[in-house]
């Protein structure tokens, strides 16, 4: 319903642009209608996993919405996966097809044909012509689930997150509504869809707004700068390794981005070093953004990044509440390091297959991420650390990341992992 009204209000608006090929939300829609009906023909249905192989592109998001649209759930995987993995992901899933492209089926062909024989491969999403939309089933219950995606943590295998149409629907306003995004936007997709960051700063927030989601099928410094230059882009979600790459590469000259509102990063901290580079480089603060797949988006600073600042996740989006528990389960002090806990209306409160996991982890209402962080007094979030990440040092406790800030000290040394 989220897409149907997108589409009923901007039908003519670009929703996708990949390789120099746009779909409008007209032709999104009907790409979605036409594949969810070819996946309802093949036997699939409500509540049947299907595991998407895809990179980032047309092809994910109308998978994604097209299972949807039939009550399947998606589950997105990483394209880097080798076959444990991928078989991990399906043996855990259930999943009853894949969708891929030709390519990649062939890639992945001695795992496809050993451990999932049965299983339907489905190469076609763009050549499913439109015909065949009667025979599509009623749209799923808001409430049923319509995405698994995994959380790794620290420790143990991943663990199963289920979310539902409504969690996900929430997510996307939380998103969409905090950033302000509108019709007008193009956020580029450069992140991996089919990584819970991406997934929701790109693919549903853009479908939510009725914005337009630029696709890069990877990472290159070259092509992100010339989209950013040539294609309009205003919203750029990346992480601490691009904007490092995009600062400290000769290659990547000062550079103007005309429409260019806001570019974030999320996955872990930005550097100073980094930070500072593409301000100097690009006249633009790469703002921090914290989320969980457990939650979705949590803070986001959109305020000021003058001294210390630049280090904060900021200020919680809408509808969510974050808070920092001190060693005697009570609310910090200002400024005081204690455990993330967060309320989020788009929150899971369970691993699916982790009970033991789940029973730490949600709480009383509340998400317990395991990181460490400090709220300023303006309300500002620090992330300062990971709780199961400190090493016992003669029964001291020290954080990597502090072992990381001194040798980054060293003028010959440029970066550094503990």
């Amino acid at each position: 319903e989220m897409l149907v009204s997108s589409s009923a209000r901007n039908p003519g608006n670009p929703a996708i642009e990949h390789q120099g090929v746009s779909l409008t939300y007209a032709q999104f829609h009907a790409a979605v209608d036409a594949f969810s009906a070819h996946l309802s023909a093949l036997g699939l249905g409500k509540g049947d996993p299907i595991i998407i192989l895809l990179p980032n592109g047309a092809e994910i998001v109308i998978a994604v919405f097209a299972a949807a649209r039939i009550g399947s759930i998606a589950v997105p995987v990483n394209l880097a996966f080798q076959m444990k993995e991928m078989q991990y992901y399906h043996e855990n899933s259930q999943a009853k097809a894949i969708v891929t492209s030709e390519s990649l089926a062939e890639k992945h062909g001695s795992f496809i044909k050993g451990v999932i024989p049965d299983c339907n491969i489905i190469t076609d999403v763009l050549d499913i012509k439109a015909e065949q939309q009667e025979t599509i089933v009623p749209r799923t219950p808001v409430d049923d689930a319509v995405l698994y995606q995994y959380s790794s943590g620290t420790t143990g295998t991943p663990k199963r997150v289920v979310r539902t149409q409504a969690c996900l629907v929430q997510e996307a306003n939380q998103y969409a509504n905090t950033l302000n995004l509108s019709a007008d936007d193009k956020i580029l997709a450069v992140v991996p869809i089919a990584h819970s960051y991406g997934f929701g700063n790109c693919l549903l927030v853009s479908i939510q707004a009725g914005a337009t989601l630029h696709a890069l099928d990877s990472f290159n410094r070259r092509h992100v700068v010339d989209a950013l230059v040539d294609k309009g882009i205003t919203v750029f979600p990346g992480v601490p390794f691009m904007f490092g790459i995009l600062a400290d590469s000769p290659s990547i000259k000062a550079t103007h981005f005309p429409a260019l509102r806001l570019a974030y990063t999320a996955g872990g901290p930005l550097a100073k070093s980094t930070f500072d580079g593409c301000l100097e480089k690009f006249g633009i603060p790469v703002r921090q953004h914290y989320g969980s797949t457990e939650t979705g988006p949590i803070a986001i600073n959109l305020g000021s990044v003058d001294g210390d600042l630049w280090a904060s996740v900021g200020q919680p989006v809408q509808q969510v509440e974050f808070k920092v528990i001190n060693d005697k389960g009570e609310p910090a002090e200002v400024d005081q390091i204690g455990d993330i806990v967060i309320h989020s209306e788009s929150a899971v409160t369970a691993y699916a297959d982790s009970p033991e996991e789940a029973q730490r982890a949600f709480s009383g209402g509340y998400f317990w991420s395991g990181d460490l962080g400090k709220i300023d007094s303006h309300g500002n979030l620090f992330i300062t650390g990971r709780k199961t990440l400190f090493i016992n040092v003669g029964g001291h406790k020290v954080d990597p990341a502090e072992i990381e800030a001194v040798i980054n000290g060293h003028p010959k040394v440029s970066e550094t992992v503990v």
